[in-house]
């Protein structure tokens, strides 16, 4: 909840927004590093709405969930970009070798509506 009021990158979540906004939850598995040889495996490597990535090169890292490129409709090569810009490294540094990547799966909880009952995998409700 640190990142409610916390994110330097959004304004803090105030008291009068808890009756408009679903709160989800992802439970991550452990990071598991990407082995290939060449950056092109990458592409059948990574599977857009399984893995979430990290992307690392130096002291520069950056994490997106598996809900964001399924939430953007992104194929598997934007998703390597964004991720890589999410590091604050170019977009083609999945094509470096000194960038090293992690794959990372999540469980995901959330409201059904703004303080409603929690659900496992709140973007697939029961018919």
């Amino acid at each position: 909840m640190d990142s409610a009021v916390n994110d330097p990158r959004f304004p803090p979540v105030n008291a009068k927004e808890l009756d408009t906004i679903i709160i989800d939850l992802s439970v991550l598995t452990p990071p598991k590093k990407i082995e290939y040889s060449n950056p092109e495996d990458l592409l059948n490597l990574v599977k857009v709405g399984r893995d979430g990535l990290i992307a690392m090169s130096g002291m520069q890292r950056g994490l997106l969930l598996p809900q964001v490129p399924v939430d953007w409709n992104w194929n598997t090569l934007e998703f390597l970009k964004h991720t890589c810009n999410k590091a604050g490294l170019p977009e083609d540094a999945w094509k470096d070798q000194k960038t090293e990547f992690m794959s990372f799966q999540a469980e995901i909880f959330g409201e059904e509506k703004p303080r409603g009952n929690i659900v496992r995998d709140p973007s697939h409700p029961k018919s």
